[in-house]
């Protein structure tokens, strides 16, 4: 990478390797994340690639999110998050997206913002009827926010 021979090549190489190991998802964002930095580009479909591996496995599906959150600062995280999806791909993942950014703007330091981003998207769940994870998961973290006064 560092020669910038064959970048898009070494590029692809190195997303492949990560995204096919289990624990290497971390890796993989600082990867994408150094990419937005130097100005390189992705393929829709490469972008697309990224959604579950990245964000929907370490922030929706797992428990426990530290490593994923600690692999970059706050505001980078947002930035790379924003610069690869900044709308949702389809209507279905709307829910996820908005929660995922939510997360995100809470450890960039943006935290009514993602106070209010939450509060949104719980009362548009709730008036939906739409209950599961992503409902559960953002009255957690309203929860979590509620125990934790702002600084």
């Amino acid at each position: 990478v560092a020669s910038a021979r064959d970048r898009e090549f070494v590029r692809r190489l190195q997303l492949g390797a990560w995204l096919s190991r289990a624990g290497y998802s971390a890796r993989a964002l600082q990867t994408v994340n150094d990419m937005r930095k130097q100005g390189e580009t992705l393929t829709g479909d490469q972008r697309s690639a990224l959604w579950s591996p990245l964000y929907f496995a370490n922030l929706i599906s797992y428990e426990d999110d530290r490593t994923f959150l600690a692999a970059l600062p706050g505001s980078e995280q947002l930035a790379t998050y924003d610069w690869l999806f900044p709308q949702p791909r389809n209507e279905g993942e709307t829910a996820s997206w908005r929660y995922i950014r939510a997360i995100l703007q809470l450890q960039a330091g943006q935290r009514e913002q993602a106070i209010n981003a939450l509060e949104a998207l719980r009362a548009e769940l709730a008036a939906n009827r739409q209950g599961g994870r992503i409902l559960d998961l953002t009255q957690r973290a309203l929860a979590e926010l509620k125990k934790k006064k702002a600084p």
